[in-house]
């Protein structure tokens, strides 16, 4: 499978050489005795040199930093959650990779590999299993740092994603399908494809996560790429990889990676000291500009961006932006786009005044503004009411849980046993989850489905088991 993954990207670079090679071959207007006397080359020994020479690259770059990767399971399975530990359900469990930063055990991942962790193992490269803990994390850029327990790691250089280009040869590293539990984490080989993407809406979105200047490669990377690397030719940490196909059996060549910025740098040395990190709030939501807009506003292609609406009493409403302006600039630094103008502001921190160029009824006004700390996004989730069956406290299971561990959308988690009750007797336990009722998926009326059952009834949980409680 890995062989395979490889060809594509293989092919690409190949005959990119093949023909970089036969243009730098072709004769121009040399004379005729020059080209007569000029020693015949093999076209095919050149090709096949050159084809050598990215193969010995691209191992010296994987044979530098996979020492210094971790592979990552996470066990996102509750404390409300029971681990009956007859039957195996790795429903809970998710995959992904991360790198050594430091000696000290730091590793660098995605925020949203670990979030909701009840406990993280960290693999390494001989196959050894180790506890990880939190140091810090930040929602809004999607990294986090993570600590295992020992000392003595190898560990990867960060290096600067501002030296990218489309073409510039990269690769990845990571755990897809959980197939590198033993710790030889997954590589993958591609090319940088742009530079500064907005992460497409099929590939997921957060309104708390900041998905914009993204980079774009040609690396096929499944499901359990998240948190890996995306390494330079020179084993430098460049991106990180946070986004690959998922759905639909999707199988495109393209995966995106956190760049390694100037700003994403300053974060992940501030997460790895574990210091959290303060992202600028102005308080509003911005849309791009109508080509009739910029024209009535007289700014040059791509500059400005609209101010589509105002928070009340945040930052931008006590400083007088409205809706409708125009913004230009912010300290003087021209906007080019609405992932440019988000990312400007989220490098400021709390505090901070900030100037925004603004352009309102073709008037050019300065309104300087005082930033405030980014609010959290208020926890959205609804109680389900709980209903008794037989001496067991039913309620539903939690929207995030159900999602992480793909389980029917009307399961039923076990809250509490009565005493010498027929579920207790039976072998029910607080945290068991219900998925189905004598063989059929529980309903959106589960209560009345479970309630009007007169004799004995056979529950299948999601750890595989069956239980029979009688009346």
């Amino acid at each position: 499978m890995r062989r395979i993954a490889w060809l594509p990207a293989w092919f690409g670079i190949f005959f990119t050489a093949h023909a970089l090679v036969a243009a730098l071959e072709e004769p121009t207007s040399a004379p005729a005795d020059e080209a007569t006397s000029r020693p015949a080359v093999s076209v095919v020994d050149s090709h096949t040199l050159n084809a050598v020479a990215i193969d010995a690259a691209i191992v010296h770059a994987v044979s530098q930093v996979s020492d210094a990767i971790a592979v990552i399971e996470v066990d996102r399975r509750p404390a409300s959650i029971s681990r009956r530990g007859t039957v195996a359900d790795n429903r809970w469990i998710s995959y992904g990779a991360g790198v050594f930063l430091h000696a000290d055990g730091r590793i660098l991942t995605c925020q949203h590999l670990i979030d909701g962790a009840a406990e993280i193992t960290v693999i390494l490269h001989d196959g050894r299993r180790l506890s990880a803990l939190r140091i810090a994390e930040d929602r809004r850029s999607d990294l986090a740092v993570i600590r295992a327990v020992g000392a003595g790691f190898d560990a990867a250089p960060i290096g600067e994603a501002e030296r990218l280009n489309a073409g510039t040869l990269v690769l990845s590293f990571g755990n897809p399908l959980g197939l590198a539990s033993d710790g030889r984490a997954a590589v993958g080989f591609g090319i940088v494809s742009a530079m500064d993407r907005s992460l497409p809406p099929e590939f997921g979105s957060d309104q708390d996560r900041f998905y914009g200047e993204m980079i774009q490669t040609s690396i096929l990377a499944g499901p359990g790429s998240s948190g890996g690397p995306l390494v330079s030719l020179s084993g430098e940490i460049v991106g990180v990889i946070a986004a690959v196909p998922t759905k639909g059996g999707n199988l495109s060549p393209i995966s995106f990676a956190i760049p390694m910025t100037q700003r994403n740098r300053k974060i992940v040395q501030d997460l790895s000291e574990g210091r959290a990190i303060e992202h600028g709030y102005l308080g509003v939501e911005v849309d791009v500009l109508t080509y009739s807009e910029r024209e009535a506003a007289k700014l040059a292609e791509r500059v400005g961006v609209r101010i589509a609406a105002v928070f009340a009493d945040g930052p931008a409403d006590r400083a007088g932006l409205r809706a409708g302006d125009i913004v230009s600039a912010i300290r003087g630094k021209p906007v080019y786009s609405v992932d440019g103008f988000v990312s400007l502001i989220g490098s400021l921190t709390a505090g901070e005044r900030t100037t925004f160029d603004v352009i309102r009824d073709t008037r050019n006004i300065l309104i300087t503004a005082t930033l405030t700390k980014r609010p959290d996004v208020p926890d959205q989730r609804v109680p389900e009411a709980a209903f008794d069956f037989r001496g067991a406290t039913l309620g539903r299971v939690d929207p995030a849980m159900r999602s992480v561990a793909n389980l029917p959308e009307f399961a039923m988690l076990v809250l509490r046993i009565e005493a010498e009750s027929s579920a207790g007797r039976a072998g029910l336990v607080p945290g068991d989850v219900i998925v189905r009722a004598d063989g059929r998926n529980l309903q959106p009326d589960v209560a009345n489905q479970l309630l009007a059952t007169k004799g004995d009834v056979m529950l299948s949980l999601a750890s595989g088991a069956t239980i029979i409680v009688k009346p």
